[in-house]
């Protein structure tokens, strides 16, 4: 239900913080409604855009809570660009951001993959099995970042 495999018939779903805060509260919230509500997935099967250089995947993933008139002007990839970087750097994928996503070794599609829904600042991250099939140096920078 969580991640929209299941439909609610009826009823309410709550995400509560530690503390007690409310983060989300579902609806039958569509994916975009739980996009906008403050969840983010990751799902165990690879979903970079490969044809994307890796700062694109990055930047869209960024630019779906922008507005369309700013993405129409092109006014969001200069503003954003600093937190684009950030999040390249912090999974040690900065040096290669003008590279399609493609031509990454396993590992690094894989921290791609997590830097794209954390680029949202989710409330609520879900990651299955963000590790899968990556060697123990790579599960070791993973943790790291």
């Amino acid at each position: 239900m969580t991640a929209g495999g299941y439909e609610f018939c009826r009823g309410r779903c709550y995400y509560y913080l530690a503390f007690g805060v409310l983060v989300i509260v579902y609806l039958a919230a569509t994916p975009v409604g739980r996009a906008c509500g403050g969840l983010s997935l990751k799902f165990q099967i690879t979903s970079v855009l490969p044809a994307l250089t890796v700062y694109d995947n990055v930047l869209l993933a960024l630019q779906a809570q922008s507005s369309i008139a700013s993405l129409i002007f092109s006014r969001t990839r200069e503003s954003l660009h600093e937190h684009v970087m950030h999040l390249l750097a912090q999974f040690h994928l900065a040096q290669r951001c003008a590279e399609r996503a493609a031509a990454l070794i396993h590992g690094q599609q894989r921290w791609l993959e997590i830097a794209m829904p954390l680029a949202c600042t989710p409330h609520l991250l879900l990651l299955d099995e963000p590790t899968a099939g990556i060697s123990l140096e790579e599960r070791r920078i993973t943790a790291s970042c």
